[in-house]
This record gives C-alpha cells, sequence and structure tokens, in this order.
C-alpha cells in the first residue's frame, strides 16, 4: 500500500488551497493511522511528497518570470495550452496547425485570463485552472523550433471533411474531442458523459477483444505488446484524452508488473502509480472532480472484483448497480441533479458507440461512409429521444455530509459482503436510497427564504424565494447562449421551484429580457409584470417601484427601467435596473430617507449610474454588480467602485463569485 499513501498525500498537497479544511482532517486521520502502525519511513516519504505537490501548485500559481521556449500540450481548434519550464500559458489561436509535442518559441505579454461564465454551464477559467494553467500570453509571435513528427490533425480533418456538419460533429465529439458543444451539452445534462466518453471503457472493450483474437495464435505476451501499440495509435487519434493516456500506462505499468516485476505491486499500488504519473504531467486529473470519477471509481471497481468472489448470485446485476449508486451520488454533489435511466442507457448505448468507434477507425483505410453516416444518425436519434424521455431528479441539498453518508454506505456493503454479513448490507442500501432520494424532495419549500442575484453573465437576473412563493426579476440574455434552458430552468430545479408566481421584467434591453420567451415556454410562468406599477404585495414580500419619470424620457430605454424597492424578511432591497444617474436624483428628491440594506447597482456598475449623492444618501450594507467578466463595456466603472469603497459599501460581483445567495 505504499503507492497508496504517497498518491494520497501529493494529491492532497496539490489541492491543499481549495479545500484546505478537509484536506488537513484526511492528512490527520492518515498520519494518526500510521504511527499507530509505526511506519515513520513512509510518514516521511509522503510528508516529503506532500511539500513537492504544493510547491509545484505554488510554482504554476504564483512564480513571476517567464520561460518563451516550450511544448505544445494540448491543441484545440482555437487555442493552444503552451506548457514551459516557467509555468503553463494558455494562447489563443485559430486556423493553427499546431499539435501536441510541437516545440515552439512564443514571445509575449503575460496577462490574467477572463472568460465570461453563467451558472450551471461550463466554466473555462476553473478548466484552464484545473489544467494548471494560470496566465495568457497576448500579443504574442511564434517561432516553430521543431514539429512532432507524426502529423494527425491532416489525417483527422481529411477523415471529417468526408461528412455533412451533423455526423462531422458526433464524430469529432465522441473520438476526437472536439465539435459541436450541443452532443456536449445533450450527454452531460443526461449524465452520460462519464458512461460513453470520459471513461475509458470503451477502449477496454476493444483492446480486450483484439487481445482474445491475438490469443489464438500469439502467446499472452506477445498480444500485451500489440494491444499497447495500437492503444498509442488510438491516443493520437483521440487528440490525447486524459482517459486513454491512463489506460496506456495502466496496461504498460501492469506488463511490466506482470512479467518483470513478479506481480511486486498490487492492483490498488499500480493504480496510484498511474494517477501520480498522470497528475505530474496533467495537473487537470487532481482536481476534486476528476480524482472522484476516476481515482476513487477504479478503487471501487477493484474492491468490488475482489468482492465478486465471495458473493455467489446476482453478483452481475448488483456491482454494476452499486457502481451506478456511487456514480449518481457524484452527480448530485458536483452537478446537483442526476439522470435516472442514464445507467441502463449508457449499458445500451455503450456498444453501439463502440462499433461506431472501431468502424470510424477502420474508414480511415476503407471508404465506408455511407455506413457510418447510417450508424451516426441512429446515435443521434437515439440521444435525442433519450433526452425526451429521461427523469431528471435535481437537488441542491446533496452535500459534503450527504456524499459521506452514500460513500460511506457503498464502502459497508462492501466490507460486509466480504465479512459475510449478508443481512446488515440491506440497511446500507436501506441508507443509499434514502440519503439520495431524500436530498431531492423539496423540502426547501418548507423553509427556505432567500434571495439569489443569478449569474447569467452581462446581465440581470434575481430570484427571491419565500418558501413556495418565487418571485424572479429579469432573465438575463446572451446571442452566444440559450440562458433560460441552459442556465435558469436548471438553477430553479435545483432550487426546487416549481413555477415562477411573479416575472418582473425591468424593461427591454435584452441583457435583461432575452431570455424571457424562452423561460416562459419552458417552465410554468403565472403572470409577468413587465410594465411600471406603484406598489404590489406579494405574500410577506412588498415591492414598489420607485422610477415613476420614465414619461419625461421618451428616446431612452433605460430611464424606462424599472426600480424595485423590495421589503422581504424585514430587509429592504433596492434593485436599480439600468437606470441612470437622472432617475436616481429624483428617488434622492422624493424618497430621501429610504432605508436600503442591499443595493443591485445600476446598469451593472457602468459609469452612466451611481452617482456619489445617491450612494452617501441611501449608505447601503451591501452593493451587488452582476456583470459579465472581461465584458466589451469595461463593467464595472472604476469610478463607481470608488464610490463604493469610500462610504465603505461591501461589494459582491457576480464575475467573481458567481451567483450570490443571501
Amino acid at each position: 500500500m505504499f503507492l497508496f499513501y504517497v498518491f494520497i498525500f501529493f494529491y492532497l498537497g496539490f489541492s491543499f488551497f481549495d479545500q484546505s479544511i478537509l484536506n488537513l482532517f484526511v492528512i490527520f486521520i492518515f498520519l494518526i493511522f500510521l504511527i499507530k502502525k509505526k511506519n515513520f519511513k513512509l510518514i516521511l516519504i509522503c510528508i516529503v511528497f506532500f511539500a513537492i505537490s504544493l510547491g509545484y501548485k505554488c510554482y504554476l500559481k504564483y512564480n513571476q518570470f517567464y520561460f518563451n521556449v516550450g511544448v505544445v500540450i494540448s491543441s484545440k481548434d482555437n487555442y493552444l495550452i503552451f506548457n514551459t519550464l516557467s509555468g503553463r500559458y494558455y494562447i489563443s489561436l485559430k486556423n493553427h496547425n499546431f499539435e501536441i509535442g510541437d516545440i515552439l518559441k512564443i514571445n509575449g505579454d503575460i496577462e490574467n485570463y477572463g472568460f465570461t461564465t453563467y451558472e450551471n454551464q461550463f466554466d473555462f477559467n476553473k478548466y484552464l485552472e484545473n489544467n494548471g494553467v494560470y496566465f495568457q500570453i497576448k500579443n504574442f509571435n511564434i517561432k516553430s523550433i521543431s514539429y512532432f513528427p507524426i502529423r494527425f490533425k491532416p489525417i483527422i480533418n481529411n477523415l471529417l471533411n468526408k461528412y455533412d456538419s451533423e455526423v462531422k460533429d458526433l464524430i469529432g465529439f465522441l473520438l476526437f474531442n472536439k465539435g459541436d458543444y450541443q452532443y456536449l451539452s445533450l450527454m452531460y445534462k443526461n449524465n452520460l458523459g462519464y458512461y460513453l466518453i470520459l471513461s475509458s471503457f470503451h477502449i477496454y472493450f476493444f483492446t480486450n477483444l483484439v487481445r482474445k483474437l491475438l490469443n489464438i495464435k500469439i502467446s499472452e505476451k506477445s498480444s500485451e505488446k500489440i494491444v499497447i501499440i495500437i492503444a498509442f495509435l488510438i491516443m493520437a487519434f483521440s487528440n490525447y484524452k486524459i482517459c486513454i493516456i491512463r489506460f496506456i500506462l495502466f496496461q504498460i505499468i501492469n506488463y511490466l508488473n506482470r512479467y518483470y516485476l513478479k506481480k511486486k505491486f498490487s492492483r490498488i499500488e499500480i493504480i496510484s502509480l498511474v494517477f501520480l504519473i498522470i497528475g505530474i504531467i496533467y495537473p487537470i486529473s487532481l482536481s476534486k472532480e476528476n480524482i472522484a470519477y476516476s481515482y476513487f471509481l477504479y478503487l471501487l471497481l477493484y474492491l468490488s472484483g475482489e468482492s465478486k468472489k465471495i458473493l455467489k448470485r446476482g453478483k452481475k446485476v448488483f456491482f454494476p448497480l452499486l457502481i451506478n449508486c456511487y456514480i449518481t451520488t457524484l452527480n448530485l454533489y458536483f452537478n446537483q441533479y442526476f439522470s435516472i435511466f442514464s445507467f441502463p442507457f449508457g449499458i445500451l448505448l455503450g456498444p453501439y458507440i463502440l462499433m461506431f468507434y472501431i468502424l470510424v477507425i477502420i474508414s480511415i483505410f476503407i471508404p465506408i461512409t455511407g455506413f457510418i453516416k447510417i450508424c451516426s444518425q441512429g446515435i443521434i436519434k437515439m440521444v435525442k429521444f433519450f433526452d425526451l424521455i429521461n427523469i431528471k431528479f435535481y437537488s441542491s441539498d446533496f452535500n459534503t455530509i450527504c456524499l459521506i453518508i452514500a460513500v460511506g454506505s457503498i464502502l459497508l456493503i462492501l466490507y460486509f459482503i466480504e465479512s459475510g454479513r449478508i443481512k446488515k448490507i440491506f440497511y446500507c442500501i436501506y441508507t443509499l436510497i434514502f440519503t439520495i432520494f431524500l436530498s431531492c424532495l423539496p423540502t426547501q419549500n418548507i423553509y427556505v427564504q432567500s434571495v439569489y442575484f443569478i449569474n447569467v453573465g452581462q446581465g440581470d437576473s434575481i430570484l427571491f424565494k419565500d418558501k413556495n412563493t418565487n418571485i424572479l426579476v429579469d432573465t438575463g440574455g446572451s446571442l452566444y447562449n440559450d440562458l433560460a434552458n441552459e442556465t435558469l430552468i436548471p438553477f430553479l430545479k435545483k432550487n426546487k421551484v416549481m413555477q415562477i408566481d411573479y416575472l418582473f421584467i425591468s424593461h427591454n434591453d435584452y441583457d435583461h429580457c432575452g431570455a424571457s420567451d424562452e423561460l416562459v415556454n419552458n417552465f410554468k410562468v403565472n403572470q409577468i409584470i413587465d410594465y411600471h406599477f406603484l406598489k404590489i404585495e406579494i405574500g410577506d414580500i412588498i415591492i414598489q417601484d420607485l422610477n415613476q419619470y420614465s414619461f419625461l424620457w421618451n428616446d431612452d430605454n433605460n430611464t424606462s427601467s424599472q426600480v424595485l424597492y423590495v421589503n422581504f424578511k424585514n430587509k429592504n432591497f433596492l434593485l436599480m435596473g439600468d437606470a441612470p444617474i437622472e432617475i436616481e436624483k429624483r428617488i434622492i428628491a422624493d424618497h430621501p430617507s429610504l432605508n436600503v440594506d442591499y443595493l443591485k447597482i445600476g446598469h451593472h456598475g457602468s459609469s452612466t449610474s451611481t452617482c456619489e449623492e445617491f450612494i452617501k444618501t441611501y449608505l447601503p450594507k451591501v452593493a451587488i454588480i452582476s456583470v459579465g467578466k472581461n465584458n466589451i463595456y469595461h463593467h464595472p466603472s472604476d469610478k463607481v467602485i470608488k464610490i463604493l469603497n469610500k462610504y465603505q459599501v461591501k461589494i459582491f460581483r457576480t464575475d467573481e463569485m458567481g451567483t450570490i445567495k443571501f
């Protein structure tokens, strides 16, 4: 178990800044265990690896010098990740021919990156950070020093260009880690990503088939070598997916352990060594999501394999269901929802995807494009049909305690199987099912009274939740994202919002109302208020519209913005919409003694709103700025920030914090 402890401490060091309290607790438990065993040599080695990984993370994140010669470690259609002695860098580059392994010299300006994020959607900033990338290179010039000798990109492009756009995108997405995000969205929102793409199971089944065929004619040792060579080719064609690199590394180490080291290492140690090596090369594999979905799942599969020897009946059904329960708990914890039919559908679709994968590789050498088109249409129809019939359960209540209880129950099940205490297994199963489904029940609607400033990028959307009463102010709007279906509706479902009682549209700017039509078409909205009013009482919530001056300006949409003064739980929220300074001054004149606890800053922090007189008069405790990261308007204005700081107003920003909850 030596390598197991080494990897755990290496991971704890690398992830220390992200989850320091939890990591300290785990370190303490492991150290107590090792001290009791009097294994002081192992303790010293573990501490050394912890320090190395912690230093490695600090080096990637905080070093200030730049070495301009490095190697491409990730090549996508519109960007590169460039690895040097001074760290890793993001480079925005379209229509390039660089591939993984190319050695380049790049001079340019080193800057922080920042990409707009949306609630419930893929966070590219987090992806880069998990990959050990903390800076980007701007205003660059590139000089090629040497190219990787085997160029797969032309082969892949020639293959993809044989097909129309839909088939091309599907093949690119499933096989080569590129293509249209509509399939990515469909796969992941139905929790099919692990079953069909993220795991290396399809490669395992393919190479296992090849291995069995080879064993008919040649020795097992020779067939293992050929399988490893085939896996290397698959890795290159797949644009070096981490799951396939992990699979190849496991095969190589397992081969060496079996034929040259006389099985010196256990399966757990081999798995730990694989993840240790991958963690050094690809820090993204050390994110807590990847560790949970891959490393601990590998260990669980190994433990299940050992337990199969003891359980005599039903093991072919029981253990896959147990593994699926583990994946379900992870989906609830990380994504806050799970799809009830994903497991059986993944099992049914998996072999079809595998066959499709093999056929596409064969098509490089044999012209079978017509047959592949038919197969791809079948996959597309199956996935779209499944998206229509699948039942999804949402929960924002599945916290760390629920995860510990669920995973603990799974481990206890394996332990009781091995120790022969079969009756106690049922108590664990009941606990597991109860934990999963209790978190999905709408218990929030009995007690939760909260306000959410939803991260919709450069726009506004605010939810007032008073137990079972729900009020939404604005919906946001984006020309590049379906905010209603990809952000708002999943967010509402996760927070047990079954319907919107009132939807207030402050004004007609697209970044405030652009998602409203799709929201109304796909979610129950009882009443829309898109006009000026004096006062509305909704249960215990009192809402006033303070902008009664819009008739004075007929040519400016911002002056027509509702300014909502909301009294909720004895707290006062002032939501300024996009109202400009002219409106602010008239509100001050007519309401000089307004009590404001929370102020939603007008016009995303633009200098056209939030004058000093306004802040000085109301002295809000908290200011919320709903804004997109690195937006083209350069919101919020430095002038506005200085005013807020001058009056010691605490600032919350959605571009920095994501969705803000009070």
